[in-house]
């Protein structure tokens, strides 16, 4: 059996028997002798390649489980990214949901409006008629006061009339109350949202002119002095209100050239045409900027 040492050098770890065969006992134990100092020596050699060969191994091992361990962080990092753009897709989604919503409770107070104001309109024409009659009977009871028991049970029948007329009255009262506390809260509601309508639209009309100051102004202070555009797109929080902002502003550095006079003219151009977009306020109204 041959064994590789440290240095290269191929050694002869053959049984003393096989060694020994074909010699006398004599030469035997000499070579035995010989050898003994030397088997000290390979036993030790022995001990540190497999000291070398367990280090190596663990040293494999550690770098198996660090590979492991990037590839599940390497998915792990992957997954992560597609589960936040489900995320987003889905909280797009509410979005538009929650307008939808919103939208159907605007048609279904204004259902509900033109059918009390239905109710309202026949509740009047009703009363106005129980008027009449009240009239009516107020004449015949005047008429036959002065009769007898027919009379007396006559009155009694049209008191009885008089105070399920008077109910009728009671809930159309009711009914007209509840109905102008609706007229006052859909009222209110019409101008927050008028309010808002306009403060969209001026905001617009100041964007369009700063967009214009800005395609006049610029050409003139010469080609020389590179422009940064900055344009923030108005957003809408969830409590209905409105943050629009659309500022442009121009910052020159001093002694640097540029080297594409086209540049700030694109950069114009598209922020005139960021201006020009429409925006959709919080109950669906699509408000453009014009020209």
């Amino acid at each position: 059996m041959y064994f590789a040492g440290h240095w290269g050098d191929t050694l002869d770890l053959r049984l003393p028997s096989v060694v020994g065969r074909g010699r006398g006992r004599g030469a035997y134990y000499g070579d035995l002798e010989r050898t003994s100092g030397r088997d000290g020596h390979l036993l030790e050699q022995i001990r540190s390649v497999s000291r070398q060969k367990g280090e190596l191994q663990q040293q494999e091992v550690e770098l198996r489980a660090r590979m492991l361990a990037m590839e599940i962080q390497r998915s792990f990092e992957s997954r992560s990214a597609q589960y936040e753009n489900v995320a987003a897709r889905l909280q797009a989604w509410a979005n538009e949901s929650l307008l939808r919503e919103q939208n159907k409770e605007v048609a279904t107070l204004r259902s509900e409006r033109d059918h009390f104001e239905a109710e309202r309109s026949q509740n009047i024409h009703k009363i106005s008629e129980l008027e009449e009659y009240f009239q009516e009977k107020e004449r015949q009871y005047a008429a036959f006061h002065e009769q007898d028991r027919i009379a007396q049970e006559t009155s009694k029948y049209k008191d009885e009339q008089l105070r399920e007329a008077q109910g009728w009255m009671a809930r159309a009262q009711e009914m007209d109350a509840f109905q102008s506390s609706t007229n006052h809260s859909l009222q209110a509601e019409l101008r927050e949202r008028t309010e808002q309508y306009n403060q969209l639209w001026h905001g617009c009309q100041r964007q369009k002119r700063d967009v214009d100051l800005l395609r006049h102004g610029v050409p003139s202070s010469g080609s020389d002095e590179p422009s940064a555009l900055i344009c923030h797109a108005s957003t809408r929080d969830y409590s209905g209100g409105f943050t629009s902002s659309c500022t442009v502003s121009v910052t020159a550095a001093k002694g640097v050239k540029t080297k594409n006079p086209s540049f700030v003219g694109r950069m114009l151009q598209a922020s005139s045409d960021m201006a020009k977009q429409n925006h959709v306020s919080a109950y669906g109204l699509s408000v453009p900027c014009s020209n």
